[in-house]
């Protein structure tokens, strides 16, 4: 589901990543890159929300990158991130 996404990766993979590795990622990345969504329409911000284990630094690093309206796209199922 992540092998052409590596930031949604880094995302999904909470327990192993680090914010730093984040970060490279993101820094590394271009726009569109940055804005790609999973097949189920989830940007990097739904995949850290709905971890089993909410990493508050992960979030900060997606928040210091993208802009504010990014935590209110839909999914495919027309769910925020908040959601």
């Amino acid at each position: 589901r992540y092998a052409h996404l590596p930031i949604h990766q880094c995302c999904y993979y909470a327990s192993t990543s680090t914010a730093s590795d984040l970060a490279n990622l993101l820094d590394n990345a271009n726009n569109d890159e940055k804005n790609k969504k999973d097949v189920f329409g989830m940007t990097p911000f739904h995949i850290v929300a709905t971890s089993a284990k909410f990493r508050l630094d992960l979030f900060q690093v997606l928040l210091d990158e993208y802009p504010l309206d990014a935590l209110s796209h839909r999914d495919e199922h027309g769910k925020t991130m908040l959601d």
